[in-house]
């Protein structure tokens, strides 16, 4: 088993399957080094059943409370992607 990390994702469902497209996302520096861009590439492509994704995803939503509760709650990717820009002066 190999394991990869990944930056983001995109869903496509068709009438019998799901396509999850796990990302990476890379910055695009220009000759200034300002970050002008960003190139996303496709690091792996899972395919699954309806019944299966629906499954993955009340399964990962039980997953992450149980995290929650321990720990506290997890920031949304919105305000975490703010907190970040304000810090970095944008």
């Amino acid at each position: 088993m190999n394991s990869i990390y990944v930056d983001g994702f995109s869903i496509i469902t068709g009438l019998v399957d799901a396509k999850l497209d796990l990302l990476t996302i890379n910055p695009v520096i220009d000759e200034n080094g300002n970050i002008v861009n960003e190139q996303r590439e496709i690091a792996q492509r899972v395919v699954m059943a309806l019944p299966l994704a629906k499954e993955l995803v009340e399964k990962l939503g039980e997953a992450i409370a149980t995290y929650e509760s321990t720990f506290g709650t997890i920031m949304d990717l919105k305000e975490a992607r703010a907190k970040a820009d304000s810090q970095n002066g944008k």
